[in-house]
Order: structure tokens, then sequence, then C-alpha cells
């Protein structure tokens, strides 16, 4: 169940001298082709990114070329050609605010699409090296908690290292 001291934080900066946007610098992989910011980024002051070769070009709409990135300055999702997935750049942009999900309000789903574990479980169970099974309609996924990488990785099967 949902812990109600938990909630949701939205947490919004007016911008101002007394509450101003908060520089970022991040540094982040390309994966299906966008990275997810820590914070919203500022729409005026605009979000920079460069990789070793120099600065790519914001473009406002459309599919990103190589050279180009889009943002979305609603949720902090910026967006590349499929030429960049696997690439690390970095971010340069003001931060306005940010969203905070406590993972006690993150179900998985079961097989009739009820929620039936909470990420927070999830964690708390490969913290005290428990293993986790959770049943999908056709199979089970298996989470366990390791302290060392599998030889041999199986299909269904996800681990938690918890020496890190």
């Amino acid at each position: 169940m949902p812990n109600p001291s938990e909630p949701f934080y939205i947490i919004k900066r007016a911008g101002s001298s007394e509450d101003p946007y908060v520089p970022q610098v991040e540094y982040l992989k390309v994966h299906d082709n966008q990275v997810i910011l820590k914070e919203i980024p500022d729409p005026f002051s605009k979000v920079k990114v460069k990789n070793s070769s120099g600065y790519l070009y914001e473009i406002e709409d459309g599919d990103p070329a190589a050279n180009q990135f889009y943002v979305d300055y609603r949720d902090g999702r910026v967006f590349f050609n499929d030429a960049q997935n696997n690439d690390t750049f970095e971010f340069n942009y003001k931060g306005v605010g940010y969203i905070s999900i406590p993972t006690s309000r993150i179900y998985y789903e079961d097989r009739n699409g009820e929620p039936s574990i909470t990420l927070k479980d999830i964690i708390d169970n490969a913290a005290n090296g428990s293993t986790v099974i959770v049943e999908q309609p056709s199979n089970e996924t298996v989470i366990e908690s390791r302290t060392n990488d599998p030889t041999n990785p199986e299909i269904g099967r996800m681990w938690l290292r918890t020496d890190l």
C-alpha cells in the first residue's frame, strides 16, 4: 500500500534573485534515442549539449539529424538521432525544478494489471539478499540481489548489485 506520508513533490523555483534557477552539468549516455535530465530545464536559457567534437545544435521540432537534438522542456527529455545511441554527452542548463516520486508509489503490475509490488519492496528485498519473483502472463521474472555479475545471464532474470 502507498504510504500517505511519502507524497509526490513538484519542486519549482521562481527564477528570481531570491529563488534562482540552478546551473546543472550532467554527463549522460543516450539510450533509445533519448536521455532524461535530472531537472526540468529553463526553456529561455536553453540546454547546451556537447561531446568531444563540440556542440550539437538544438532544433525546435522534427527528427534530429546526427549533429542535432530536440528538448521537451515540459519534462526534461532530450531526443537524439539513432547515430547517438550509446554516446555520452555533457549537458549544461539551468534547472527550474524537479519531480520527486517515492519508490513506494511506483508499482509493478501483475498479470491482471493490478499493482503487486512496489519498487521500494524490490529494492528492500535486494538489499536484504532476498530474491523477488514477479509473475508475467507467459512466464516469470526473477529479480535477485548479487555482489557480482552472473557469468551466463538468463532471459527473464534481473539482478541488483548490492555491493556498489
